[in-house]
């Protein structure tokens, strides 16, 4: 998991600022200070978490952390400890077995073929996250009733279902009938909705756990790329950010607004914090 910060650009307000300056002679700034707002709030945002981490819940502290940046790079470490906590176990590690199960599926397309005729027998494999007491054997198909009783004996969490279109190399088994287990998440289409949207099974749980990622050292550093780029795009859009003598003259203009809106004197307070 990584935090990915909002780095919005005022380039194309003041554009569009002085556009219609060229047009009307006229300068509105609504939209460059829409931006300036959400550059100055995020940074806010972000001090605010510094400052009162241990007062905030977890769901104000997530809030707060979308008004600056976004959690991206989500991985199968992250689900592993957000389903630790939700499952209040500790895994081992991850594994993907194989089981006795066979179904039939259905081609639908590929290479711009219709496929609807052609129907291919798969094995089912699961990805599991697995507790300590868990001896794995990777030559063995875990029956139905195996895997029922590994999950009743907490020993094996399913995360995900795959189709096993290859034969491993197993010994023989006796092939059972496709049977539905309830998996944590679609690898594909349910990964990160799970997990990230406040609709998802683990979402209370996911929030605890970007809470104890972030710790003040992290804030700090994230805090202080806010800033480096607060401050860049403050400069550009109060000295203009081309050379254009009408880009230059907006940019005075905008200067004076910058002042009188209260926007220095919050830039001159968040960097005297950085």
């Amino acid at each position: 998991m990584d935090v990915e910060l909002n780095l919005l650009s005022t380039f194309w307000e003041m554009e569009d600022a002085v556009k219609a300056y060229e047009y009307n002679d006229d300068i509105d700034f609504d939209f460059v200070n829409k931006r300036i707002e959400e550059l100055l709030h995020g940074a806010e945002s972000c001090q605010e978490m510094i400052n009162n981490r241990r007062k905030l819940s977890n769901e104000e502290f997530y809030k707060l952390l979308n008004n600056f940046g976004r959690v991206h790079a989500w991985n199968d470490y992250d689900c592993q400890k957000v389903l630790e906590l939700a499952c209040k176990t500790k895994f081992a590690g991850k594994e993907i077995i194989p089981t006795t199960m066979h179904t039939i599926i259905q081609k639908t397309e590929g290479h711009g073929r219709d496929f609807s005729w052609w129907d291919e027998e798969v094995g089912i494999n699961f990805k599991i996250f697995y507790t300590e007491d868990f001896n794995f054997d990777n030559e063995h198909a875990y029956t139905k009733e195996e895997i029922k009783r590994l999950i009743e004996e907490k020993k094996i969490f399913l995360v995900s279902e795959a189709e096993r279109n290859y034969p491993w190399d197993l010994e023989p088994y006796k092939e059972e009938e496709y049977e539905s287990f309830e998996c944590a998440y679609d690898d594909i289409f349910s990964k990160e909705f799970e997990f990230l949207n406040e609709k998802g099974k683990y979402y209370k749980y996911t929030l605890q756990y970007i809470r104890k990622c972030l710790n003040k050292r992290k804030l700090e550093r994230l805090f202080k790329n806010h800033m480096d780029h607060v401050n860049y795009e403050v400069y550009s859009t109060t000295n203009g950010q081309t050379n254009g003598s009408n880009w230059a003259h907006v940019a005075s203009v905008y200067k004076n607004e910058f002042e009188e809106k209260g926007y220095s004197r919050r830039l001159q307070k968040l960097n005297e914090k950085n």
